[in-house]
């Protein structure tokens, strides 16, 4: 997760302060980008529960609540070891990506988390690379692809900026 070295690395980059005060938007948009894509429905409320306090970053907890019923808990554990993680439940089965690019599987009833394959692209690439590139390519050429317009991104920075008000 984000932590004060990052910020010290962006200050030594010369990145300008606004951008480094602002490395949530970089760092989580990928993560936040899942409760928009695995919550069933619109997003109704952000609420923090445990607040961003900029002066001293350490835990980072908000509950979101879609118009579905299903809500979605955002967890950010910074200046401490923590890998990217996302867990889905439902009735029947439980999905963990710990870290993102390794995803097992639980069924209702049993103990045991299964390996879900990655695809032959994931292991010899960075994961998602070679997908990402070929929706790209689409995108170029004019074709019907799943890239996320700027709109989408900018729903998914109006969420990061719910979860990371320190008011």
């Amino acid at each position: 997760m984000y932590n004060q070295e990052d910020q010290i690395s962006a200050r030594k980059a010369g990145q300008p302060e606004m951008v480094v005060q602002s490395w949530m938007y970089a760092n989580s948009i990928h993560v936040i980008d899942y409760l928009r894509m695995l919550g069933r429905g619109n997003i109704v409320s952000v609420h923090p529960i445990i607040r961003w306090t900029p002066e001293n970053p350490k835990f980072v907890m908000a509950k979101i609540t879609y118009d579905s019923g299903d809500v979605g808990i955002y967890e950010a554990v910074w200046n401490g070891p923590s890998p990217w993680a996302v867990t889905v439940t439902t009735q029947e089965k439980r999905w963990k990506l710990r870290p993102l690019e390794h995803a097992l599987v639980q069924a209702y009833g049993s103990r045991n988390l299964e390996t879900i394959p990655a695809h032959a692209w994931d292991t010899a690439l960075k994961p998602g690379l070679r997908l990402q590139a070929q929706e790209a390519v689409k995108a170029i050429r004019g074709e019907e692809h799943n890239l996320p317009s700027l709109e989408e991104a900018l729903k998914t920075m109006h969420i990061v900026e719910k979860i990371y008000s320190a008011a």
